[in-house]
């Protein structure tokens, strides 16, 4: 099974630097600031995979894997920022939508893939460097961030919940 990252461990370093990011260009109009208080995601993980090897220089495989993540990090849309000069800006960005990240809760990351490889040395002497390779992930998130808010099936934020590549190469 080849190497897949779900982001588990540190938080961004840049998300670690104390700095607000406005977005003028959205609808509505967003601030966005970093949180420096962010912990470590923190992931058991378990993995299966079995794998076939051709005697042509092919290789044929299949894998599981779940995480069970926790102090999961999310994006908290917190509201509309407020009038008044202790609204956290000093009076300004009223209206604006504010946004920040977060440790809470806990997600589950299930997937499959598949992946096939093969060196097309049946081709003529000319042809035979060329290969082909092809695999396909399928994920199933679930998040609960706590307080009755529980995200599913293919929910979670920056995860894609099918993939699938083809490639030609030669060597």
């Amino acid at each position: 099974m080849e190497s897949w990252s779900t982001g588990i461990g540190r938080p961004p370093f840049g998300t670690l630097i104390p700095l607000d990011t406005v977005n003028e260009d959205s609808n509505p109009k967003r601030v966005t600031r970093d949180n420096p208080e962010l912990k470590p995601q923190f992931s058991n993980s378990y993995d299966f995979a079995l794998a076939y090897y051709f005697k042509s220089q092919g290789s044929v495989s299949a894998g599981v894997f779940r995480k069970e993540i926790t102090d999961y990090i999310y994006s908290d849309n917190t509201g509309i920022i407020e009038a008044g000069p202790d609204n956290g800006f000093d009076g300004q960005y009223v209206g604006y939508a504010f946004t920040t990240q977060r440790n809470r809760g806990s997600a589950t990351i299930e997937g499959l893939e598949l992946s096939y490889q093969q060196q097309l040395v049946f081709l003529p002497s000319w042809a035979r460097g060329f290969g082909l390779n092809a695999n396909t992930t399928v994920l199933r998130t679930e998040g609960n961030y706590g307080a009755a808010t529980t995200i599913t099936a293919n929910k979670l934020a920056n995860f894609i919940p099918r993939a699938a590549n083809f490639g030609l190469g030669y060597r």
